[in-house]
C-alpha cells in the first residue's frame, strides 16, 4: 500500500490534508522555540506541493509538475516521500533554533 501511495500524483485534498496533519504537529513545537511556522497546501498551474513558513521565509516542497508531453501530472514526490522530506526538514529547523 505504502508504494502505491508514491506511485501516484498527490491530489490537491491529499497534499491538503497532509498539509493540515503537519501544522497542526508542528506548530506547538516551533511556538515553543518562539518560531512562527505555517504549512500549507501550494501549487502553480505547473506544479503542485506542500508550502512551509517558517518566520517570513518560504520553502516549497514539489510533489508533482505539469508535463506538455504527455498533458497531465508527473509525480516528483509520492506522498510518503514527501511527508517525509519534509519532516525532515522540519526538524532540522528546529534543532537549529537557537535555546530560550
Amino acid at each position: 500500500m505504502a508504494e502505491a501511495l508514491d506511485s501516484v500524483v498527490p491530489t490537491r485534498n491529499l497534499l491538503e490534508a497532509l498539509a493540515v496533519r503537519l501544522d497542526a504537529e508542528y506548530e506547538p513545537r516551533f511556538a515553543a522555540a518562539d518560531m512562527d511556522v505555517a504549512i500549507g497546501r501550494a501549487g502553480s498551474l505547473i506544479s503542485r506541493g506542500i508550502g512551509v513558513e517558517i518566520s517570513e521565509d518560504w520553502y516549497w516542497f514539489k510533489a508533482a509538475r505539469w508535463s506538455l508531453l504527455i498533458h497531465g501530472w508527473v509525480p516528483v514526490k509520492g506522498l510518503i516521500e514527501l511527508e517525509a522530506a519534509v519532516r525532515d526538514f522540519l526538524e532540522t529547523k528546529l534543532l537549529a533554533a537557537p535555546l530560550r
